[in-house]
């Protein structure tokens, strides 16, 4: 049997994940249950979407994070707890709730979306080490380079101590910097991070690779295909320059 929301999504079979097809179908759900926990609902609306014949999202998440914060500015949503988000506008569950504080919505809408922000994953891992070089860069320069047919563009390299870059990243205000979160092209494991990192800035630079009048100096015009094709001759290189001399006696 058919619900209402798979009937009132007829007509949107093969469409993309986005924003107002997501609202659409959040809206949907707290008309049908006044109160969700963001990760149940996020796999919830990515399962409708899906049941719809929808086109795969890579970062769900991050879009109906950006629902739920819309839902929230036109006065429809409060958090109502840690993670827990609760349907105050009009709706056949009822009306708002005169006894919502301003104070306790405001305290609890900054838990709910740290709640909901998505995990990032490096798209490739290579090599082994407690410590790690990393490349990310802005999906919207990857998108914008490949429209005009170019293989490399805006990318920052750097290195952490850890074996987890992605504290390291978040670190750097790239939630607020970025237009989108970064993608994280990939992750270089080694036993000593500060030297693979300064040998691949260098290598960078003698092809002239610096992005122009760049803020810092950890950003290049490369790609995580290149960098990593560099890695694997360095390791060759490095295998080579290794090995036991020759007996000369």
């Amino acid at each position: 049997m058919s619900t209402d929301i798979d009937e009132a999504a007829g007509d949107a079979l093969g469409l993309p994940f986005t924003r107002p097809i997501v609202r659409q179908i959040t809206e949907e759900l707290f008309h049908r249950q006044s109160q969700w926990k963001s990760g149940a609902l996020v796999e919830r609306v990515v399962q409708l979407h899906r049941e719809r014949a929808g086109l795969t999202a890579s970062n769900p998440g991050f879009t109906v994070r950006r629902v739920l914060a819309d839902l929230r500015d036109d006065g429809l949503l409060t958090a109502a707890g840690h993670g827990w988000w609760r349907w105050t506008g009009s709706s056949e569950e009822g009306h708002p709730n005169p006894e919502e504080t301003e104070t306790n919505a405001t305290a609890s809408i900054d838990e709910a979306l740290d709640d909901l922000a998505p995990a990032i994953r490096p798209e490739r891992e290579v090599g082994t080490g407690r410590e790690c070089v990393y490349l990310y860069f802005n999906p919207n320069d990857r998108e914008l380079a490949e429209l005009k047919g170019r293989d490399v563009w805006e990318c920052k390299i750097g290195h952490t101590g850890s074996s987890d870059a992605i504290p390291r990243i978040l670190g750097q205000g790239v939630r607020t910097a970025l237009s989108r979160l970064p993608t994280v092209g990939l992750v270089l494991r080694t036993d000593d991070s500060a030297a693979l990192e300064k040998v691949l800035h260098n290598s960078l630079r003698l092809i002239e690779a610096e992005v122009p009048d760049s803020p810092g100096v950890e950003w290049f015009i490369t790609s995580p295909a290149r960098v990593e094709a560099w890695y694997a001759i360095f390791q060759n290189a490095l295998a080579a320059i290794g090995k036991s001399s020759p007996n000369l006696d």
